[in-house]
């Protein structure tokens, strides 16, 4: 299985509407109606799908919300496995073990997760309540995100391809579930600091930012908000360097303090880093805030993404 460290640097339920902020989080049995694309595929025709699921899947689309991705996702995977399929039974079987194959997986990734992160939370209300759902959105952020690394996989229509989009779908949703409840908490707080919170709900609470890539306008906002607590301790440092390189790279600029890698492993086992304001000074400018050399940094990374 690969690292959870891993995660601390990635960028990477049921498709369903938004949850309001009181309700607990779904549980990710994705909930999809496969049997319909198995009963009415016409085979003997080339394959197509919807235009409005081909404009949210492509790369150049304007970005859609996360749980409109993930139904997309599932849209497209859907028509592939079914056009491949040679009958409806042998469609249904397709689906159902791809189906269990993610759900055993995140159900086994989740349990780790748990595992290795011990949450002791606050009496006075509302700050315990925050606590335990911050603490829910990151373990299943965390186990989200493994899951995926965990299912990926060169299979293009049979039963490991549909788990590994079950993977992507719920890590869409995830993300956009915790975005919108980060944003629900910023309502009432300037930012989740480490005072108020307590390190463990503010560093959880960071992670869900730095994953909110398809949101760089949300992610400049928090960087915002987390500046006035560097004095005081209330962010760490390094929190700040990561979110910024975030940003920066996010919105087409250069970052400051190379936390930022290529996340793509050349033909020798390496990473590079995303383009780099001043590289003959990040060094001072990391360990000012906190951090390593940019040379440790990026082989850290590298040994966790592409092993060695």
């Amino acid at each position: 299985m690969i690292r959870l460290s891993v995660l601390l640097y990635l960028a990477v339920g049921c498709v369903c509407a938004p949850l309001a902020a009181s309700e607990e989080l779904p549980a990710p049995v994705l909930s999809f109606d496969v049997g319909s694309y198995c009963d009415t595929v016409d085979r003997a025709v080339a394959k197509s799908k919807p235009a409005d699921v081909v404009a949210v899947l492509e790369e150049d689309a304007p970005r859609s919300d996360g749980y409109a991705t993930a139904n997309a996702v599932l849209v497209s995977a859907a028509i592939d496995v079914a056009h491949a399929s040679s009958d409806p039974s042998e469609c249904r079987a397709t689906f159902a073990k791809g189906k269990a194959k993610f759900e055993d997986t995140y159900d086994d990734v989740l349990a780790e997760v748990k595992k290795q992160r011990r949450h002791r939370y606050k009496r006075r209300e509302p700050i315990r309540t925050i606590q335990q759902r911050i603490a829910l959105h990151w373990q299943q952020d965390q186990a989200g995100r493994v899951t995926y690394l965990n299912l990926r996989t060169d299979d293009k229509a049979g039963s490991d391809f549909w788990a590994a989009r079950l993977s992507v779908a719920n890590s869409r949703q995830s993300d956009e579930a915790s975005k919108r409840y980060i944003e629900h908490v910023m309502d009432s707080y300037d930012w989740i600091d480490r005072k108020r919170f307590g390190g463990v709900y503010s560093d959880h609470a960071w992670i869900l930012v730095q994953h909110a890539d398809t949101y760089p306008d949300f992610q400049a906002e928090v960087l915002r908000r987390m500046e006035p607590y560097l004095e005081s301790g209330g962010v760490k440092r390094k929190n700040y360097a990561y979110l910024f390189d975030r940003v920066a790279v996010n919105t087409g600029q250069l970052q400051l303090y190379g936390t930022q890698p290529t996340w793509e492993c050349e033909d020798d086992g390496t990473m590079k880093l995303k383009p780099l304001k001043d590289p003959e000074t990040v060094n001072a400018r990391r360990a000012e805030m906190g951090l390593n050399s940019v040379e440790a940094g990026l082989a850290e990374m590298t040994r966790s993404v592409c092993g060695g």
